[in-house]
């Protein structure tokens, strides 16, 4: 949040920035929300507008929050109708649209366009504007991942080993992050609760997983940094 809340006060109310690759272009900003108050005004007094505010209190959102919300069109009532409580409750609002100049680019404090242009079958929005609108937030999601340090290297090592298969992943995860033996992947892995970057920490160190643990709670969860840091005492 305080990366987009940077980008958001950088930003100017009358700029736009535009990444134009073989297909697509990306605009991030838009239009003042002033120039299309009015559009929004009449669509947030809609029924669907009213159930989306209702829908998104019941989540709680605050200043902690980012939403997101997302429509082809940019103009979808429910979905300006969450926008607008979500301003309200201090959460920071990115929204993504297909449709150049739309009100929910314009009103939300981050705004991006897709600008996929027309879809091949008419009003067929789930072709390329669903497309580009996945792998938008397959990007956010991902970067995410890694920022929150749920990555080392290019392995998802931060999940919770619930069931069997993941029990599985978390022990090849472990073998291919350190180049231990099964066995002491395994071994290791019991030890902390199967708690795959603990045991990262505990292979690669020599240490117990007690001591890895303070190293990563130490590192704010970064493997990484647990892993250059002082050891700390016994």
């Amino acid at each position: 949040a305080a990366a987009w809340n940077g980008c958001c006060h950088a930003r100017s109310s009358v700029t736009t920035t535009t990444i134009t690759t073989t297909s697509t272009t990306l605009t991030i900003g838009g239009m003042t929300c002033a120039s299309c108050a009015a559009r929004i005004a009449r669509r947030l007094n809609s029924i669907d507008g009213v159930e989306a505010a209702e829908d998104l209190h019941r989540l709680g959102p605050g200043e902690n929050d980012v939403v997101i919300c997302l429509a082809a069109s940019g103009s979808t009532p429910y979905v300006l109708g969450a926008l607008q409580h979500a301003r309200a409750s201090g959460a920071l609002t990115i929204g993504i649209a297909n449709n150049p100049g739309s009100p929910l680019a314009a009103y939300a404090e981050i705004g991006i366009t897709l600008d996929t242009g027309a879809e091949v079958i008419s009003g067929s929005t789930r072709l390329k504007a669903g497309t580009a609108q996945k792998i938008a937030l397959n990007t956010l999601s991902s970067a995410l991942m890694v920022r929150l340090h749920k990555v080392f290297g290019n392995l998802m090592v931060d999940l919770r080993a619930t069931n069997a298969k993941l029990i599985a992943r978390a022990e090849r995860l472990t073998v291919l992050a350190t180049g231990c033996t099964p066995e002491r992947a395994r071994e290791v892995l019991a030890q902390c609760g199967w708690h795959v970057k603990v045991a990262i920490v505990a292979v690669e160190r020599g240490i117990d997983v007690a001591r890895a643990e303070r190293l990563l709670a130490d590192a704010a969860g970064d493997t990484w940094a647990a892993l250059a840091a002082p050891l700390p005492s016994v």
